[in-house]
């Protein structure tokens, strides 16, 4: 979840504290509050929402419910979780793999991607590419309605394209170059501190140089 850019995770449970702290350790969470109820769930959430963060709540229980109806998005975990808790949150996932929780992050950024190359590219340019062939006499009246349905055509196909992500992104070659990718960010910020830690003492050196010439 780190790697697919959450910034913060919090354990919510009305488990006891010991066996919060030593699961929420293993899982290396940032935040772990335990035996809360489902009210004081609520209000954790409220508070993230007034100081600016989105929320996404992720739970499979009746207490769960009330949280998951107020995060900024509801995730209920679909084979052990309670009718109630499906029925209050907005992704339910078919299986209870928390470890796919990153690949749905993935899975929805690259959605609003193509919802967003849709529109733009393939629905507004084209239409607008159409009227102004067809204004100029450049196409017809056929034309134009093959033009139209060419747009619609690739906007379908833009949109297929999300059918094989997870299964990409879950290969060996799609792993592959996520870990050369986190490899390639871990190695960019450090080579981004180690300027940043030289600079300014390269730019007192070379003034202290110029300054005695």
């Amino acid at each position: 979840l780190h790697h697919a850019g959450i910034k913060r995770t919090v354990l919510l449970t009305g488990d006891r504290e010991r066996v919060a702290q030593n699961i929420g350790r293993n899982a290396g969470l940032d935040e772990i509050h335990a035996e809360l109820l489902p009210q004081h769930k609520v209000a954790f959430i409220e508070q993230l929402k007034r100081a600016g963060q989105r929320v996404a709540m992720i739970g499979d229980g009746i207490n769960d419910a009330p949280a998951l109806a107020t995060a900024d998005v509801g995730i209920a975990m679909g084979v052990a979780g309670t009718d109630i808790a499906i029925e209050e949150a907005d992704i339910v996932l078919m299986n209870d793999r928390l470890d796919r929780l990153p690949l749905l992050i993935e899975v929805s950024r690259a959605a609003l991607a193509v919802i967003k190359q849709n529109l733009w590219l393939f629905a507004f340019a084209v239409n607008i590419a159409s009227i102004l062939a067809a204004s100029l006499g450049i196409i017809g009246t056929v034309g134009a309605a093959a033009m139209h349905q060419v747009s619609a055509l690739l906007v379908v196909l833009n949109a297929l394209r999300l059918l094989g992500h997870g299964s990409f992104s879950e290969s060996i070659i799609g792993r592959r170059g996520h870990q050369l990718q986190h490899k390639a960010e871990h190695q960019l910020e450090h080579l981004t501190y180690w300027l940043k830690q030289r600079i300014p003492a390269l730019s007192f050196s070379v003034a202290w140089r110029a300054g005695r010439h």
